[in-house]
């Protein structure tokens, strides 16, 4: 409800801004991995992003900049609790940021929430409740949020994020224009469907979530 009151009121008499980007490592043995590539192309398509990355990236620190971020992108690992789904996480530098840290902010400027981590519209055990990393940031006041069912393979996250964006490029270097996010995404995913025909796994995880 409270992200349905929120899209109502949406960036009131508020402009401007880039998109907070948030990367740690997603490759082995703790090497950079994709999420640096994901990034770079983000920015390279918005041309320029507000980043938070490496060891910058704590929970704390994230939490801060989401108090003004119209819209976020998170480039890391997910992991869903299907247990505990409140204790679902992103992991971030020092710690996890979970589903229930996210869900107790009243995020004002909220629009956009893209997270490419792995399972951050996972539903585990409950298939009637929607408990997941996804709707901790609806509840937090995302209206659209953008996550995926399970394990998102690097390279086509690398991929979606910059033809997403591309989409989506707002007036101003670093801005998005979100309106049509859920369409967007549609488009995107036809074309990985057909460069990835036989990898279903790889294309069909990703999800749209809200208005």
């Amino acid at each position: 409800m409270r992200a349905l009151l929120h899209a109502r009121r949406i960036s009131s008499g508020r402009t401007g801004g880039r998109l907070l980007a948030v990367g740690r490592p997603t490759g082995t043995a703790g090497s950079a991995g994709a999420s640096a590539r994901e990034i770079a192309a983000i920015a390279d398509a918005l041309g320029g992003v507000r980043a938070v990355e490496g060891e910058a990236a704590t929970p704390e620190r994230v939490l801060s900049a989401l108090r003004t971020a119209r819209w976020v992108h998170f480039a890391c690992h997910g992991v869903s609790d299907p247990q505990d789904p409140p204790a679902s996480h992103l992991l971030l530098h020092g710690g996890p940021l979970s589903a229930a840290d996210v869900s107790r902010q009243e995020l004002l400027y909220a629009e956009l929430a893209v997270l490419l981590a792995c399972h951050t519209a996972h539903t585990g055990q409950l298939p009637d409740e929607a408990v997941h990393l996804a709707s901790a940031f609806q509840t937090a006041g995302y209206p659209q949020v953008v996550g995926a069912l399970w394990e998102a393979d690097d390279a086509v996250s690398a991929l979606l994020a910059a033809r997403l964006y591309a989409a989506l490029r707002g007036r101003t270097p670093g801005a998005v224009a979100p309106a049509d996010a859920g369409r967007a995404l549609n488009h995107v995913i036809r074309v990985l469907r057909t460069r990835y025909a036989r990898s279903p796994a790889a294309w069909a995880p990703f999800v749209h979530i809200g208005r």
